[in-house]
């Protein structure tokens, strides 16, 4: 990792969310390695880590401890102290693959970069899925890409804002409805940088699936309202394209 502390000269801002130093941590750190740019890695942990990190990690990495807010609250904490020209997301447990640093370098002057796949891991096996460009039917049906995927201009997150801490679930769901209201230009690029493994809050069971609908018909109404009651049908369009189209 490459490190300019000059105002300005940082080319990439990574904000990790981590929830305490384990192998899976490392393993997104170490999968950081660009050689072709300057970048800045921004690590947040919870209040209860503070000491141990503090004991691990050195002046290579700027440090952030949240209250325990939520995972927007701690994605938010990152970007207020961004400096990149760039920035990406890239939680404790994802990982870029070994082309994704030669991939981000490669398409860092495209004002902002969507790539299209993304693998998941379960139990040692692996599944690709393609996500497909940003458009109005696909968010509708929640077929949007993790934010893990995205390498966004900082100019144009300021444009965008923060994310939305009320919601638990789906403020991804409501922060690219703001993207794709912003009308900013993004490349689409069908290839891979990441891989994650399986689960995640939005996929943990029946008390989620309700907070999702719940949250998807709060932000549905903010910002189309007109759609609000097509919302059970666009559910279950993207599940069902979740299961049988996103294979790649």
């Amino acid at each position: 990792m490459r490190v300019d502390q000059g105002k300005n000269k940082i080319d990439l801002s990574i904000i990790t969310i981590a929830y305490k130093i384990n192998s899976d941590l490392f393993r997104c750190i170490h999968s950081c390695n660009f050689s072709e740019i300057n970048t800045e890695h921004i690590l947040v942990f919870p209040d209860r880590e503070k000491e141990k990190v503090l004991s691990e990690f050195n002046n290579d990495f700027h440090l952030i401890f949240d209250s325990g807010k939520g995972v927007y609250n701690a994605v938010n904490e990152g970007l207020r102290i961004t400096k990149g020209k760039k920035v990406l997301v890239l939680h404790g447990d994802n990982y870029l693959t070994n082309e994704g640093p030669n991939l981000i370098e490669k398409h860092i002057d495209n004002q902002n970069i969507q790539f299209g796949c993304n693998s998941i891991l379960n139990n040692k096996r692996k599944k690709t899925f393609l996500f497909t460009k940003i458009n109005f039917l696909n968010l509708i049906c929640g077929l949007y890409p993790p934010h893990p995927g995205l390498v966004l201009d900082n100019s144009n997150i300021l444009k965008i804002g923060l994310y939305n801490e009320k919601y638990k679930i789906c403020s991804d769901f409501d922060y690219y409805i703001r993207i794709f209201q912003s009308k900013i230009k993004i490349v689409f690029i069908k290839e891979q940088i990441i891989e994650s493994p399986i689960g995640g809050i939005s996929s943990s069971g029946l008390k989620s699936v309700l907070f999702i609908i719940l949250e998807r018909f709060q932000i549905l109404k903010n910002f189309y309202w007109f759609l609000t009651p097509l919302l059970p049908i666009t559910i279950l369009m993207g599940y069902i394209v979740k299961l049988i189209h996103r294979n790649y």
